[in-house]
């Protein structure tokens, strides 16, 4: 198991004193003085005082360790961030291109000395940063980041493949689950980077005896058949069917298709910074969602100092209510947060440059999300279906919108698509009716090509299916 880590105080302590059968005072040299009852009442008042400034002095001690040193390791700390936060910004300014925002291939080439790191996240060892792409630096918090070693009980409840991939969890019978389960970057000298499909499974399955899921004929995993609700659903027996929290350390770098799987006590889970990877399935191909049927799940936290919420992240996830994204975020992937349906409303950071196919799509409560200038891509599909979304934030950034990336977004007013937008594919605007309004910051509409496999260019279809009135020449 963890353990922590804490600083020991040494405190003086009193030497022991003790009166003898003669009224005598014993002191550790074993000396012994004679005296009435009277002095006898003196000497205990000075022990009683000598006692008391002791016992305070103590006290002030354990005070000024715990209070005004860590204040001023505190501050001392404090003034090494500004300090590197200065020197990253300087390096920052250095690397701006034309267009005045940061050219991140020119600054990781000219890095301050100490730092390492790319495309706008660099630590010096001590502390992690993240560079905007206007210069801005903001100090990025620790990760957890869970090692076992090879000789702790909990090790035992981790299967791998000795090759770094976690292939299930199980506690044995009598030993409680924990409601918080942290996922291990490291289990004795073994350095754990991904989890396989199924591995935080609630249902059993059938395993080889590597630890590997059986799979049918059809590629399909084999269930082992247990009790059913009423309604014929299957109960849940696993210990991952019992976890609350699951945090998955920084370390992990991609995750099987269907890796947390009918977990339905699940409330809250914690994605990694380092989590970038697409799931797979054994053929190389995308899955079915990495976080799957997990019904009972609210709130999914983002690690900071993630660049890109990886492809695939869930499938299925009808209950999350809260879904939070640190600011170094610059990238939503593909299929990230489809039919999210009781999402209602989320932020983004001000950082993000793009959004991937169907990320939000079928999330029908969805009323508003805060798209910012650093926007320049839009999906395909990515707030299909978002009916209840109303607003949006600023487009003023955007460079291209891919094929019905707002179809039947029927309850936005207005929508403003900037005269940077390049690039405008098929039925964007599908389903929309004719009482909302099209804002066009260019002038006319451009010379039109034939098909969204065009490389750029607003494509002959744009339009289609579209009856809101459309307005040319404005400006946001």
């Amino acid at each position: 198991m963890q353990k922590l880590k804490t600083n020991k105080n040494h405190t003086s302590h009193l030497a022991p004193h003790t009166l003898n059968k003669n009224n005598c005072i014993k002191s550790v040299g074993e000396s012994c003085v004679r005296h009435n009852s009277r002095g006898i009442t003196l000497i205990a008042l000075i022990i009683t005082i000598i006692v008391m400034i002791i016992l305070v002095g103590v006290t002030v001690n354990i005070a000024l360790n715990g209070g005004l040193f860590t204040a001023t390791e505190k501050a001392a700390k404090d003034t090494q961030i500004e300090v590197d936060k200065e020197i990253l910004m300087s390096s920052a300014i250095g690397a701006l291109g034309q267009n005045g925002k940061v050219d991140f291939t020119k600054l990781d080439q000219n890095l301050p000395e100490g730092f390492t790191g790319s495309n706008g996240i660099y630590t010096n060892g001590k502390n992690t940063y993240k560079v905007d792409k206007y210069g801005n630096v903001e100090l990025v918090e620790p990760e957890t980041e869970k090692e076992i070693s090879a000789d702790d009980e909990e090790a035992s409840y981790w299967k791998t493949d000795g090759q770094g991939t976690i292939l299930y969890y199980e506690v044995p019978e009598g030993v409680e689950v924990p409601e918080t389960l942290i996922v291990p970057c490291k289990i004795g000298d073994e350095k754990i980077t991904r989890i396989e499909m199924f591995a935080l499974c609630g249902l059993e399955v059938q395993r080889n005896e590597d630890g590997s899921v059986v799979l049918d004929e059809k590629g399909n995993p084999i269930f082992i058949e247990g009790e059913t609700n009423e309604e014929g659903i299957p109960i849940p027996t696993t210990s991952a069917s019992k976890v609350k929290n699951i945090i998955i350390s920084k370390g992990i770098e991609s995750m099987g298709m269907y890796s947390i799987f009918f977990c339905t006590s699940l409330k809250e889970i914690t994605i990694p910074s380092t989590l970038t990877n697409l799931n797979e399935n054994i053929d190389g191909h995308y899955g079915g969602g990495i976080v799957v049927f997990c019904n009972s799940m609210e709130t999914v936290k983002i690690s900071d100092g993630a660049a890109k919420i990886c492809d695939a992240l869930f499938n299925g996830g009808s209950s999350i209510k809260n879904v939070i994204i640190p600011d170094t975020v610059t990238k939503i992937g593909e299929y990230a947060f489809p039919s999210c349906t009781s999402l209602q409303n989320i932020k983004l950071p001000d950082s993000l440059e793009y959004i991937g196919e169907s990320a939000f799509k079928d999330c029908t409560s969805l009323q508003s999300i805060n798209l910012s200038d650093s926007l320049e891509y839009i999906g395909d599909s990515a707030f299909e279906n978002c009916t209840s979304l109303k607003d949006i934030g600023s487009t003023k950034g955007l460079i291209t919108i891919e094929s019905e990336a707002f179809k039947n977004c029927t309850s936005i007013e207005s929508i403003y698509v900037p005269e940077t937008v390049d690039n405008l594919r098929d039925s964007v605007f599908s389903g929309w009716t004719s009482s909302q309004t099209i804002r066009m910051g260019k002038e006319e509409e451009p010379a039109l090509v034939w098909s969204h496999y065009s490389e750029t260019g607003w494509t002959k279809s744009w339009q289609s299916n579209c009856n809101a009135q459309v307005l040319w020449g404005q400006k946001n």
